[in-house]
């Protein structure tokens, strides 16, 4: 149905443009000049994106945001004090289990997936246990699209003294994140969501400080934020073989950023959530958030409560229609999510709300609302 390469509305890895493609088609050596420059100025140009110049340095890792968080926590957080982990997403729960994997000591401040942490519960956690050094907290949990707004916790830690980890992976780039207003003591970043660049390099901008102290804490020899850093710091070069190919892509990405500007970005893919949104409401789909709690990186609708929908059968048909949409559930409803970042705008937003249409008229679904709300009809 559709002849063109299909779209990806994942909430990561995101769609990119041609001229990001295009710096992968070439082979680099890992020491030659030409990725070392690469390598200092992603690493120049992520300290100016997180307001970080003089005050914090950037390690970029060969991995997943999940691998960045890991070396993180095993290496920047002492374990002669407990983390707080904030849980009110799917990934606030998978930061608790790679704490748990590699033996932290940490506690938990649980809470529904559909509530943003207030500084108030915030702040009652840490009165309850002095012995908290850290928390942790994801900004935007790409399981639902709930954002979790930082200055209010960020002046509870600085005034319990305790210091803020940031999972940014879903919100670096394009929602408003400064580390040395905010006191944080490190943001994890991945390349491939807001900055649009290509799976396989996460990074993290961490207060040189605290990456001093952390010289043989370490839980991992590859995971070894301090290690990797004094590699930097020496002599420009990555520890083992790095990811050249997303390098070159995450470098051309952040040219093109830098371009439109991230507040031009922001805007475009809110614009690009508010038309998907109000579109597929419009045919009788309800999202999972309020708007007043959701973030634009995605929108998690529930799945129709009609009885001739059928999920693998939706995902088909978005498919040949040209988009591809994430095939996970991350929430105890059925839902499916599209992701709204990307090298996309409002009109591909609109073929997206019309191939939605199509794909439940082939299924003879008349009805978008969810099953509570079919049976109460």
């Amino acid at each position: 149905m559709n002849p063109e390469p299909p779209i990806i509305l994942t909430p990561g890895p995101v769609a990119t443009s041609e001229r990001t493609k295009r710096a992968m088609l070439r082979d680099f050596s890992p020491n030659e000049p030409d990725l070392l420059a690469m390598t200092a100025e992603l690493r120049a140009t992520m300290l100016r994106l997180a307001n970080g110049e003089g005050f914090y340095d950037c390690v970029p890792l060969q991995g997943t945001g999940n691998a960045a968080n890991e070396a993180t926590l095993g290496t920047l957080v002492p374990r002669d004090r407990r983390l707080l982990i904030v849980d009110n997403g799917f990934y606030g729960a998978r930061l608790k289990e790679i704490a748990g994997a590699i033996g932290f000591p940490f506690t938990s401040l649980d809470l529904p997936w559909s509530e943003p942490v207030s500084p108030q519960k915030l702040e009652a956690a840490l009165d309850a246990d002095p012995a908290i050094g850290h928390v942790m907290v994801c900004h935007v949990d790409t399981g639902t699209g709930l954002l979790n707004p930082l200055p209010p916790l960020a002046e509870v830690a600085r005034r319990c003294g305790v210091r803020l980890i940031v999972d940014a992976i879903a919100s670096f780039g394009g929602l408003p994140l400064d580390a040395r207003a905010l006191d944080l003591e490190a943001v994890v970043v991945s390349a491939n969501k807001w900055l649009e660049g290509v799976p396989g390099l996460a990074l993290v901008v961490a207060r040189r400080t605290a990456l001093e102290a952390a010289a043989g804490r370490a839980h991992s020899f590859c995971l070894d934020l301090h290690r990797q850093w004094r590699s930097y710091e020496s002599s420009g070069r990555w520890r083992f073989t790095p990811p050249a190919q997303s390098l070159a892509a995450l470098i051309e990405a952040l040219r093109q950023h830098a371009d439109e500007g991230q507040a031009a970005r922001l805007e475009r893919v809110g614009r690009n959530w508010r038309c998907l949104v109000d579109g597929l409401r419009a045919i009788g789909f309800a999202t999972v958030l309020p708007d007043e709690v959701a973030s634009p990186v995605i929108a998690t609708f529930h799945e129709p409560g009609d009885p001739r929908y059928d999920r693998e059968r939706f995902f088909e048909a978005m498919r040949r229609r040209g988009f591809i949409l994430f095939r996970g559930c991350l929430t105890v409803a059925p839902t499916f999510r599209i992701g709204c970042m990307g090298a996309i705008d409002e009109t591909v937003m609109l073929r997206v709300v019309d191939a939605i249409g199509g794909s439940m008229a082939e299924m003879g679904v008349r009805d978008g609302r969810p099953a509570g709300e079919v049976a109460a009809a």
